[in-house]
């Protein structure tokens, strides 16, 4: 079950960007600013199956560094959209993964503190998400992540 939820969990891949795609607007920016830095899944839901880790799990990690994001240390994405005005605040990624090449998944997140919850979809054709409940449309895939404390906050 595990690895259903994570192949089917924020598997982003993105294209260089072109210049076009280069530059965010200033506040989407700053709204990524917040987002960077290394975060370890507390919960995953996707096609109405849930997993929290247990104690002794592997911990999945995803990092934003700069506009890419990567899971368990592969980069799968870039982000092209940020509107931290919009409520849920809206995230689009654009996928690098083999057979969704420069695909864009919309996608909202909250921030609240060290916990940031992202909920994406994947499926076909546009269907942003509008709430954090557990997904039940069908290519929704919901995420929550704790930050993960860097040495220099120790």
């Amino acid at each position: 079950m595990l690895a259903a939820l994570v192949a089917l969990s924020i598997g982003y891949s993105a294209d260089p960007p072109n210049e076009k795609e280069k530059e965010l607007p200033e506040a989407a920016q700053k709204q990524l600013q917040k987002l960077q830095g290394k975060w370890k899944v507390v919960k995953l839901c996707a096609k109405g199956m849930e997993y929290q880790p247990a104690e002794g799990d592997r911990d999945l990690i995803a990092e934003f560094k700069g506009r890419k994001f990567s899971f368990t240390g592969v980069e799968k994405g870039e982000v092209v959209a940020i509107d931290s005005l919009a409520d849920p605040k809206c995230l689009d990624m654009k996928c690098l993964e083999k057979g969704r090449t420069g695909v864009v998944d919309e996608g909202i997140f909250k921030l609240d503190g060290d916990t940031l919850t992202i909920c994406f979809y994947q499926g076909e054709g546009k269907n942003r998400p509008t709430s954090f409940d557990a997904p039940k449309e069908p290519g929704t895939v919901m995420a929550v992540f704790k930050r993960v404390a860097t040495e220099a906050k120790k």
